[in-house]
């Protein structure tokens, strides 16, 4: 959902690498668990043990987000407002994202270089380079999710401690997410 909103919200000449800026977030998110992780590793508070922390502390987050959308402060999309006929309401929500613009203008980046086009038309398109272009999004995406990469990710310090054992598991598994953090960063410049 969160690269859908930022497409949506976001001027077009601004939007590739601000969705992939999600990925770079997700990776740092995974680089301070690993770390909080390791530093936590065989330590208690009370009756708490590292793991009960670990839990605990990855509940702080989603529920800081939980109450920043119940309280209003992510606007709804402009281009949804827009599309619901709530013109006025999507104007106001432009006016907040780009504030200091003019109106016309703002509405203008929003929606520069697009174009409305039918699903079926970009996935059975008589253009051989639109249909090369589909299909090689659709290889890298079930090469992504096919190859496994968020589990091995997800479970590396666990995979790893049965031959490096537990703080040294945790550790490699942070250079590893280091490694894909510092691919993806590279990936929002190019």
């Amino acid at each position: 959902l969160v690269s859908v909103y930022l497409a949506e919200v976001s001027p077009t000449q601004h939007r590739g690498m601000l969705v992939t800026m999600e990925e770079v977030f997700i990776n740092v998110g995974l680089i301070l668990g690993l770390f909080v992780g390791w530093a936590l590793m065989g330590r208690s508070l009370g009756p708490l043990s590292d793991w009960q922390l670990m839990l605990i502390l990855g509940g702080v987050l989603p529920l800081a987000a939980a109450c920043m959308l119940a309280a209003g402060v992510a606007p709804e999309s402009p281009r949804y407002l827009y599309m619901q006929g709530r013109v006025d309401e999507g104007d106001a929500v432009l006016r907040l994202l780009y504030a200091g613009e003019d109106e016309k203008a703002a509405r203008a980046k929003l929606t520069a270089g697009e174009e409305t086009v039918a699903v079926t038309e970009v996935l059975w398109s008589p253009d051989p380079l639109r249909r090369r272009m589909v299909g090689a999004a659709t290889i890298v995406a079930l090469a992504q999710q096919g190859g496994g990469n968020g589990v091995i990710t997800a479970y590396a310090a666990s995979i790893l401690a049965g031959v490096l054992g537990g703080r040294r598991a945790v550790l490699a598994a942070l250079v590893l997410v280091a490694v894909k953090f510092a691919a993806t960063a590279l990936c929002c410049f190019l």
